[in-house]
């Protein structure tokens, strides 16, 4: 579910069959810039997965969404890498 959150189109290309158990339900953030990811539903309606895309630098993934992976990696994953220190890091 993590690696399928980085692939746009659910079942192709990169996609990998997450086999039994729960099912693609839907995607959200493709077609604009930022938050990017797939909802995934168990059988029984009891679970709901939702898998985020991370962050990724700039020569790793296409530039329409690394400028806000970094924002989104420090709104999501903490509050002092993102107040300033090393050359990379950029406010939230």
């Amino acid at each position: 579910m993590a690696a399928n959150a980085y692939v746009s189109a659910p079942r192709k290309g990169d996609w990998i069959d997450i086999g039994d158990g729960f099912n693609y339900t839907e995607d959200f953030g493709w077609e604009d810039d930022g938050l990017r990811g797939h909802i995934f539903v168990d059988t029984e309606n009891k679970t709901v997965v939702i898998g985020l895309k991370g962050t990724s630098l700039w020569f790793f993934d296409a530039p329409e969404t690394t400028d806000n992976d970094r924002l989104n990696d420090n709104l999501f994953g903490s509050c002092c890498c993102g107040q300033g220190g090393q050359y990379s890091w950029k406010r939230a």
